[in-house]
């Protein structure tokens, strides 16, 4: 695994107070791959080995708020792809040149980082974890299809998700696209199962920053898509703080759910 960290200038309206729009993970999503279509065509399969319609080899981390004229955000690369992040940053800065969105842009800056090699130092012993506390840094969209309409039929908002949901599409997604961490962490089965007691689990949320339903508006001259999500904080308890502890520490940077590649599913782990 491999970060690309980029810094864009780029001509874009912001909504009161500073914040882009949540669109954006959707606009860099197709900059990217037109980026690769147009000048790097040898990444594509790379990209998506499986096919078009298949798993995307990368991430977008979704930009911060409230930066002005700049337009920072990170781009997860993995499997092949990750050995390729020299090329993909050419053809990003050529793609410049057509404009993002239709608004004049150019590559400020790029910097490639490693992924950690292992799970670092926690704040607390793994034995003593007694809850998970996840903040969503972008929609967060992990029930399927039928489930959240299902969601909004019965209860006129999606679906939260258990803590075995979170963690069994982490564990699918660490067994995609990073197969030798899984191994290790998860052991030699391809796929990797919660426990009942984790599939009850139900999220908590706090006060303060309370997990709420948003949605992400992405609309170009021919397609309009509007994907909702969920937004803000959310607390589980602890069942196997081992297995968890590092299934939710490497979900960070593979992402949960789905439309990663457009942003979504990006979060911040905090044990406690």
């Amino acid at each position: 695994m491999r970060l690309l960290s980029l810094r864009l200038a780029v001509e874009v309206d912001v909504r009161p107070g500073g914040a882009w729009p949540l669109a954006w993970g959707g606009v860099l999503h197709g900059f990217v791959e037109r980026a690769a279509m147009n000048h790097a065509p040898a990444l594509l399969p790379l990209m998506r080995p499986e096919g078009r319609q298949g798993l995307a080899r990368f991430t977008i981390l979704p930009p911060p708020e409230g930066c002005g004229d700049e337009l920072a955000f990170g781009l997860m690369l993995f499997g092949d792809l990750a050995d390729h992040a020299a090329p993909l940053v050419d053809a990003l800065a050529r793609q410049c040149a057509h404009r993002l969105h239709g608004r004049p842009t150019r590559l400020l800056a790029a910097e490639v980082h490693d992924a950690p090699a292992c799970t670092p130092a926690l704040p607390v012993p793994v034995s003593a974890i007694r809850l998970h506390r996840l903040v969503l840094r972008s929609p967060l969209l992990l029930a399927s299809g039928s489930a959240t309409h299902a969601g909004l039929r019965r209860h006129g908002q999606l679906p939260w998700p258990p803590l075995g949901s979170v963690l069994e599409s982490i564990a699918a997604r660490m067994h995609a696209l990073a197969p030798v961490l899984a191994q290790e962490l998860l052991g030699p089965s391809d796929r990797w199962q919660a426990s009942p007691a984790q599939w009850h689990a139900e999220p908590l949320t706090p006060a303060a920053d309370p997990a709420r339903e948003v949605v992400a508006r992405y609309a170009t001259r021919t397609h309009r898509l509007d994907t909702p999500g969920l937004l803000g904080t959310l607390c589980y308890l602890s069942e196997a703080p081992e297995v968890e502890s590092a299934l939710l520490y490497w979900g960070q940077w593979l992402g949960v759910g789905q439309k990663t590649t457009m942003g979504f599913g990006s979060f911040v782990w905090t044990p406690l």
